[in-house]
């Protein structure tokens, strides 16, 4: 498998002052012979403390829409900076999501190591599930011309990992640059500077990760392959394939699914 900087080129990464995780997903070749467009798909992590400086780059990009994953209780408490919303259309939702499973499993303090990757593991399979409303929506917009696009939640780990991985995988990228994308994160943030009830973005209900233990900590902040490749793998157990699953869980037609391509892919 491809190496995080073998996937991830340097000049994809802009170097934020108040922001961190702040990339582009663009380059990437896809089993078709095709690539995905540059300059039209950027994630980060939340965008509440930014510079004048870090605007200005931001801005300078022609970001049309801000794909915002948290909860409305998180975009209360870290609000991203009003200077980047003129102009941008911005998705949010407040719909509640349903208790996903296998979290008591982090919760145990005297769990063992492998107990802890389970629940972890767990908490990925459902993901996509719990959140296809927004995956939908998303990805409707984008395959109606609403790039260039910015996809963030509050670490830009595992909400943004698993939404833009999907996309990723729906537009045929070739998988090792799709999981490389998503591991690439923990090399990108610094977790002293993320509040604790922002560093883990799956979006579950506030102060649970203080109930964590130091081990099952130090999981939940890793962007470790195998666990977008549960996400993936949950997917395809139970719809036969990442695109079964977009059609039959999401509801997106084979038309919006051509219209992404259409919207994303170029000629190698």
């Amino acid at each position: 498998m491809l190496s995080h900087v073998d996937a991830v080129q340097p000049d994809r990464i802009i170097r934020l002052v108040g922001g961190q995780n702040f990339r582009e997903i663009g380059g990437y070749p896809t089993m078709g012979g095709r690539q995905l467009r540059r300059g039209l798909l950027w994630r980060s992590a939340k965008l509440d403390e930014l510079t004048a400086d870090d605007v200005r780059v931001i801005r300078s990009l022609g970001i049309a829409t801000i794909g915002d994953l948290r909860r409305r209780s998180e975009r209360e408490q870290s609000p991203t900076h009003e200077a980047l919303l003129t102009g941008a259309r911005v998705l949010a939702w407040d719909v509640s999501l349903a208790r996903e499973e296998g979290y008591d499993g982090l919760y145990r303090q005297d769990g063992s190591d492998e107990d802890y990757l389970e629940a972890v593991l767990a908490l990925y399979r459902v993901l996509a599930e719990e959140h296809r409303l927004h995956l939908r929506e998303l990805y409707e917009a984008i395959a109606d011309g609403a790039t260039p696009v910015l996809i963030h939640c509050a670490a830009g780990k595992d909400r943004t990992g698993v939404a833009v991985g999907l996309l990723l995988e729906l537009l045929g990228v070739e998988r090792p640059y799709v999981i490389a994308d998503y591991a690439k994160t923990e090399q990108l943030l610094d977790w002293n500077r993320l509040k604790k009830n922002a560093a883990a973005g799956a979006g579950v209900s506030q102060g649970w990760i203080d109930r964590l233990s130091p081990a099952a900590l130090q999981l939940i902040m890793r962007s470790d392959p195998r666990y977008l490749t549960a996400a993936f793998e949950a997917m395809e157990v139970r719809y036969g394939s990442t695109r079964n699953f977009a059609i039959q869980a999401l509801g997106l037609t084979a038309a919006t699914l051509e219209r992404l391509h259409e919207q994303l892919l170029e000629d190698a």
